[in-house]
């Protein structure tokens, strides 16, 4: 019996593919978790080399899968959108093993877009919050 595959999974498949061309947060071990309606949510499995000295998560770590949330949200609503301001407030060490940061786009113009992303780990604590501005560039975005 053949399995049959949803419109939903196949755009998500899609868009995962695509986005491996973000090789630095690739690389890092971000995945793509969900993307719905201009939002997105990606995740991070926390490992040693994610680590900073005092052997906590690694704010530039969170800030990377921060700002993938971001470009993954924003950038699968049609037209190229680049980060132009990103504030950060890390908020608790996690004791968790993963991390997902939601991307929210709170209010989208033919311009600009504004998104909040928050950062849980998987003991439902929030650890970080962002604030991303985005300028929207005339330049369609085809994922296929």
């Amino acid at each position: 019996m053949k399995e049959v595959i949803s419109e939903e999974e196949l755009r998500l498949n899609k868009i995962k593919e695509f986005f491996k061309k973000d090789v630095f947060a690739y690389e890092m071990g971000a995945k793509i978790e969900s993307v719905y309606n201009g939002n997105a949510v990606c995740s991070l499995v926390i490992k040693d080399k994610h680590l900073n000295a005092g052997g906590s998560l690694q704010g530039g770590a969170i800030f990377t899968l921060c700002d993938f949330a971001f470009a993954v949200a924003s950038n699968t609503r049609g037209k190229l959108t680049v980060s132009v301001n990103s504030d950060i407030t890390f908020l608790e060490k996690t004791m968790g093993t993963k991390i997902f940061a939601e991307a929210i786009l709170v209010k989208a113009t033919k311009r600009m877009a504004f998104y909040d992303i928050i950062v849980k780990d998987d003991l439902h604590k929030t650890i970080a919050k962002m604030q991303v501005t985005g300028f929207i560039k005339d330049v369609d975005m085809i994922i296929e």
